[in-house]
């Protein structure tokens, strides 16, 4: 699968550890049938990792948008 965050991310990715991050160790895979429109670490954490968070669109939808769109 397509790496999400090496698609669309900026910078380096660390996402461990959340207080000093060094490591990238989590990702979003997309699969084949996915475009990748956005990518970006969480400013918050919850636990010992930093959140990845992806915005995926099916390609049907980008190749057949609704009339209006």
């Amino acid at each position: 699968g397509q790496d999400a965050f090496a698609k669309c991310g900026w910078g380096f990715g660390f996402t461990y550890d959340a207080a000093f991050p060094v490591l990238r160790i989590d990702y979003i895979l997309a699969s084949a049938g996915l475009a990748v429109k956005s990518c970006h670490l969480e400013r918050e954490y919850c636990s010992d990792h930093r959140g990845v968070r992806a915005e995926l669109v099916l390609l049907s939808q980008v190749a057949d948008p609704e009339p209006g769109q």
